[in-house]
């Protein structure tokens, strides 16, 4: 049981430093591009606000993330190329969700296989080494929390527009 713990800590301290460098590299587009509205807040705004900005990241991308992350687990998916393409995936939804500026959507295609690759470098590239009981422990803990963000994040999301 200390495995799947010790797993689930290293997938958790993965993904929130996927979403830290996230939300620096949205910080610095906004920064340097701003367009009016949350780019103008960035210029003034301290270095603080790319913590708020990858804060709500992991927030947003904390269900899909959890999915990927269990198939991956599930099926012992250990390529880099897999947590780029579904990091890009998942950065193009998080782009074009808040009416973003046009350019915005096509940036999440760019820090997504960045935090893909963050994520698979610490956690990714030992997806499914361990025994299959303890793997599909693993896998049923990422999709109750993929459940639980569901409701929580992803439940306010959906509220908004229904």
């Amino acid at each position: 049981m200390a495995h799947v713990i010790i797993r689930i800590l290293i997938i958790i301290a993965a993904f929130l430093l996927a979403s830290l460098v996230t939300g620096y590299v949205v910080y610095g587009a906004l920064y340097f591009f701003p367009t009016g509205g949350v780019g103008q807040d960035a210029e003034t705004a301290s270095f603080s606000y790319g913590l708020l900005i990858a804060m709500f990241v992991a927030m947003f991308a904390a269900m899909p993330a959890s999915c990927v992350i269990a198939l991956g687990e599930f099926k012992s998916w250990r390529m880099w190329w897999y947590y780029a393409v579904a990091g890009s995936a998942i950065g193009l939804m998080l782009g074009s969700m808040f009416s973003p500026p046009d350019w915005f959507p096509w940036l999440g295609l760019g820090f997504g296989p960045v935090a893909g690759a963050i994520y698979w470098s610490i956690a990714g590239r030992r997806a499914g080494l361990e025994e299959s009981k303890l793997r599909l422990t693993i896998v049923g803990i990422m999709i109750v929390l993929a459940l639980l963000f569901t409701v929580g994040s992803w439940g306010s999301v959906v509220n908004a527009f229904f």
